[in-house]
């Protein structure tokens, strides 16, 4: 990963209807491997059946990195902190809404604490070659992921 120093917008841990954002995903990583959560298969939802990054839709006021740390904990019972935050940006989605992007890492032993929850089919790890190169994976977030090993 080679990512030591910490990039992250101050705003993304401001609180308050001001920041305007409609949610937030994570690249978690897991040692080297990354935390990735197969969509459920309905037609009425975004990427059915496609491997996705955890996180989901903005509640109340919190923050980006609230917004994403809640949903991590949601998706597959990982309890994450700030301190476990490498690097966050704001992106535009495809309806023109502000949306954001984390990646946060702990240690290998944590790979005991995931289990899939209330949402998607399976949980699996992936190094993030596979997730980059992965046919299912959600597009938009292979090329998230993607920007940040650019260093962008």
């Amino acid at each position: 990963m080679g990512h030591s120093d910490i990039q992250i917008p101050s705003i993304a841990f401001e609180q308050g209807e001001h920041i305007r954002f409609v949610g937030a995903k994570m690249a978690v990583f897991v040692g080297s491997e990354l935390v990735s959560l197969l969509r459920d298969e309905r037609p009425n939802i975004p990427w059915p059946a496609h491997w996705d990054m955890l996180g989901g839709g903005r509640e109340g006021d919190e923050s980006p990195a609230d917004c994403a740390l809640r949903e991590a904990e949601e998706e597959c019972g990982l309890v994450l902190n700030a301190g476990d935050l490498r690097w966050g940006r704001a992106y535009v989605n495809s309806r023109g809404k502000a949306v954001w992007f984390f990646v946060a890492s702990v240690p290998p032993d944590r790979a005991a604490e995931i289990a899939l929850r209330d949402e998607g089919q399976a949980l699996k790890l992936l190094t993030a070659d596979a997730y980059l190169t992965h046919p299912k994976a959600v597009p938009q977030f292979q090329q998230r992921l993607a920007d940040w090993i650019a260093g962008l």
